[in-house]
């Protein structure tokens, strides 16, 4: 995962999702299933770091928790 670090294992060339999650075991449990699917996820862990990654990767889906705060409220 660029943003946390984690190595997730089956990681794949898939396609791109943003994970944005405050709670990092269930920001590497999300990222973990989809790498497992055949998906490259980039994960934030805030809501200024997935305004970040979404301008810089610009992926065609994300997966975002509900209370990330002002930047995506």
């Amino acid at each position: 995962c660029i943003a946390c670090g984690a190595v997730l294992v089956g990681a794949a060339e898939g396609p791109m999702v943003l994970v944005a999650h405050e709670t990092r075991p269930l920001l590497l449990e999300i990222a973990t299933v989809l790498a497992a699917r055949g998906f490259a996820p980039i994960c934030a862990r805030d809501g200024r770091e997935a305004e970040s990654l979404l301008e810089k990767h610009a992926p065609p889906a994300a997966v975002l928790d509900v209370g990330l705060g002002p930047v995506l409220a």
